[in-house]
């Protein structure tokens, strides 16, 4: 019986262990329909080996898990952007690595040198833990849709945050369809939301008055108004850039939507000024869009 074991000696609470041959999972990952496996390894030197097998295992789980791409999702509308595709998939794999639920250990074993471990995933569990997901995650996103739609006509630019707040929370799921039922209608929110925000930065108008007079420097200031053309309101509370060429300052569209460019902050008098709207600052997430 000896003979037919390894000569690897390992330390372990201060007690030889002697250790057996690779079980065959280590060479040979298991394929089966009822789980998804992972393998991991890691060196027998470092402290943390264990931790470091074991999330090597679950990343190898989530690698197994394909991220398609429904021809009803928002991301198949950008089918021509491989780069963009190619980034949510990485990103969402990377996340899935390190929220799976419900994992468990079916076997290790230490080498001379090494420790391996062999880690599953049943399918049915974790495809019930994603479809509850989805749900909690398409009703908060309904949510933010909806309150987007009531602020549109009086504060576009509250609408353009909850939007992109919208979007955030469906994030993982922009790869499928994302049908929700309001008003008696079903729509595809992440298509629908993505349009509303397309909407909203095309009807953003920024209005240099024609008749206007320029000042001269130290006296009157520029009077610049932001306006949303759907209903011809102030786009109030948008963050934009101005640059004279020179310097560069940021305002905020106030109440009444008339932003006052002041000799004091730039060169109001210079032939070229650029007014640029910061969208971006509006969205306080972190989506790949």
């Amino acid at each position: 019986l000896i003979a037919c074991q390894s000569v690897a000696v390992t330390q372990e609470n201060n007690r030889a262990t002697l250790t057996t041959y690779p079980p065959n999972w280590v060479q040979n990952k298991p394929v089966s329909a009822i789980y998804y496996y992972g393998i991991g390894n890691a060196d027998l030197a470092n402290p943390d080996y264990q931790l470091l097998a074991k999330e090597e295992a679950i990343a190898d789980i989530a690698s197994e898990i394909s991220v398609t791409i429904s021809s009803n999702s928002l991301l198949h509308q950008f089918e021509n952007d491989l780069g963009l595709r190619e980034t949510y998939r990485n990103n969402i794999q990377a996340r899935t690595s390190k929220e799976i639920e419900g994992h468990e250990q079916e076997d290790n074993w230490s080498g001379p040198k090494q420790y391996w471990t062999l880690y599953r995933l049943s399918k049915t569990e974790y495809n019930n833990r994603k479809k509850q997901k989805k749900e909690q995650a398409l009703s908060k996103g309904l949510e933010a849709y909806q309150l987007a739609m009531q602020q549109l006509k009086t504060s576009p630019a509250s609408a353009f945050s909850n939007l992109c707040r919208c979007l955030s929370s469906i994030e993982d799921y922009l790869n499928v369809d994302t049908y929700v039922s309001i008003n008696d209608s079903s729509i595809n929110l992440a298509g629908q939301c993505y349009k509303e925000i397309e909407y909203l930065v095309t009807q953003l108008n920024i209005d240099v008055p024609t008749q206007v007079t320029r000042p001269k420097r130290n006296e009157s200031p520029l009077f610049v108004k932001a306006v949303f053309n759907a209903n011809k309101t102030p786009f109030i509370n948008l963050p934009v850039s101005i640059n004279d060429g020179y310097n560069e300052i940021q305002k905020v569209v106030p109440s009444n939507g008339v932003l006052q460019l002041s000799p004091s902050e730039l060169d109001v008098t210079s032939k070229l000024i650029t007014i640029e709207p910061e969208f971006k600052d509006l969205n306080s997430t972190e989506s790949v869009f």
